[in-house]
């Protein structure tokens, strides 16, 4: 029963991480765009004497230069994914092995959007509540230390990645094997 449960929850985690990594910021951005003329031109429709052409031409010009896509991610950060990191906390707090997954899950999401610092910061904190919950060798410890070992070598710390990627490799391969597709993400 524990094993289907945890099962159960690795398929939830990894369904709502595949949810959030199929947001794409570019369309997101255009959204936040359409959504920002169809407001200000409702608003400019009840001022007396508003050249609607011009007022939408000038709205465009202002926002010529903005990247929509970066727009998109800070909000989504915001309002998404660190509203989402502190949820985990509160309503998983207690519950380790689901806080700790739950956290692992968000850093991947931060690091397919492109918040390196986020993903490394979350991932941090995934990997010591999930090493407080089970032992080194568990399937969950091992996927965050990998992560984690990546996270840091992509960010320039290649002498303190390298460590957490060649351990959990190790791990995963004895664990998991050799084929295993997360024993091949770590080497």
């Amino acid at each position: 029963l524990a094993e289907a449960r945890a099962r159960d929850l690795e398929q939830l985690s990894q369904f709502q991480g595949r949810v959030l990594t199929r947001i794409e910021p570019k369309t997101i951005g255009a959204h936040i765009l359409e959504e920002l003329r169809r407001e200000a031109g409702l608003a400019w429709v009840d001022e007396p004497g508003a050249d609607i052409a011009a007022n939408a031409r000038d709205f465009d010009r202002i926002l010529s230069g903005a990247n929509l896509a970066n727009v998109a991610v800070g909000a989504l950060q915001r309002d998404v994914i660190e509203p989402a990191i502190e949820a985990a906390q509160v309503e998983f707090g207690d519950r380790p092995a689901v806080h700790g997954v739950l956290l692992h899950s968000i850093a991947d999401t931060c690091w397919t959007l492109g918040l390196p610092a986020l993903a490394l910061a979350t991932e941090e904190r995934a990997l010591a509540i999930l090493r407080g919950a089970a032992p080194d060798d568990d399937r969950d410890v091992l996927a965050a230390r990998a992560n984690l070992g990546y996270f840091l070598f992509a960010a320039g710390r290649a002498d303190e990645g390298e460590p957490h990627m060649r351990a959990a490799a190790e791990d995963f391969a004895r664990v998991a094997g050799e084929d295993d597709p997360k024993t091949l993400f770590a080497r």
